[in-house]
């Protein structure tokens, strides 16, 4: 693991949702590792993950530079 974490949220699968001090948001499984690219321009200081209405799981960061940002599962 990075020594940057900020956040952390276990997700299915033994997958980590990770929030980064390098403004990154990952999601790390037992075989590797996936940047979600650079969705903020401040340290990530929370990463959350809830259900849809419809059943669809989506991630949530929220950041230093006022901005939080929805992400889905599904195109991962």
């Amino acid at each position: 693991f990075p020594d940057w974490i900020r956040s952390l949220h276990s997700l299915p699968g033994g997958r980590l949702f990770i929030g980064c001090y390098d403004n990154l948001v990952r999601i790390r499984s037992p075989t590797g590792s996936t940047a979600l690219g650079k969705g903020h321009r401040g340290v990530v200081n929370t990463a959350d993950v809830f259900t849809d209405p419809e059943g669809a799981e989506i991630l949530v960061t929220g950041a230093a530079d006022n901005i939080v940002r929805f992400w889905s599962t599904q195109t991962l």
